[in-house]
């Protein structure tokens, strides 16, 4: 989904975040109103079967990547007020 979107200051991340964990909250979209009739959602093709471990693991690799971004970020913000 080409879409840039989420909670709070995670908003700045690519695409849509629907579901996000921090160490304070856990963020959950739970539900999606499209309000162009035109628009169709298709099921993606292909891909790849993964085990619940490697799941995990990815998961949490992106986690990881995605709060340093978010880091990165926020200390940008900071040393830009300086």
């Amino acid at each position: 989904m080409s879409i840039t979107n989420g909670p709070d200051i995670y908003d700045c991340l690519p695409g849509l975040i629907l579901q996000l964990n921090d160490d304070s909250y856990t963020y959950l979209c739970k539900k999606i109103e499209l309000f162009n009739d035109d628009i169709e959602i298709k099921e993606p093709k292909g891909g790849k079967v993964v085990t619940q471990l490697e799941f995990d693991k990815v998961l949490h690799e992106k986690e990881k990547e995605g709060k340093a971004r978010v880091r990165d970020y926020l200390e940008g913000l900071e040393s830009s007020k300086q």
